[in-house]
């Protein structure tokens, strides 16, 4: 929180002390130069937490890490199989809205602001999530299916 604190300011935390994700996101989303300081601060404590976790879960069988900067930030060496979900800008303005209640210039700033550079050819599969949450879950569940039938 320190880091937080001294990297971005006072401005960026509620009275009560804890971050305001809307202030931090308007300021970070709006400077490439912002996000890298923010994901030079957060990509090594979720890197160290991530094993934490899994360490400390009883045998499952499937875990989902579901992080946009999972290339990014190295956690898919964490993963036996990554799973790219890809979806168009007008899509994912709705669902960040529906998430957030943001305004339309602070999700459109976020999505431009967010500079995911995903090569695709990382992931182990791709799913376009471009249709309604029923055919996405039927693309889930078909991808899923392929998985299975490759162990």
């Amino acid at each position: 929180m320190q880091d937080i604190k001294n990297s971005f300011g006072q401005c960026v935390f509620s009275p009560d002390g804890a971050i305001d994700f809307r202030i931090l996101g308007n300021k970070v989303f709006c400077s490439k130069k912002e996000l890298d300081k923010l994901n030079s601060i957060m990509f090594p404590r979720i890197n160290k937490r991530i094993p934490e976790i899994l360490s400390g879960l009883k045998i499952k069988q499937y875990i989902i890490i579901d992080a946009a900067v999972l290339f990014e930030a190295r956690l898919d060496r964490f993963c036996d199989i990554t799973i790219l979900v890809k979806a168009g800008t007008q899509l994912r303005e709705k669902l960040l809205k529906a998430k957030c209640s943001l305004s339309d210039v602070e999700i459109q700033s976020r999505i431009k602001g967010q500079h995911l550079n995903i090569d695709e050819k990382s992931a182990d599969h791709i799913i376009e999530n471009n249709g309604n949450r029923r055919s996405f879950h039927i693309k889930i569940r078909e991808a899923a299916e392929k998985i299975k039938g490759h162990k």
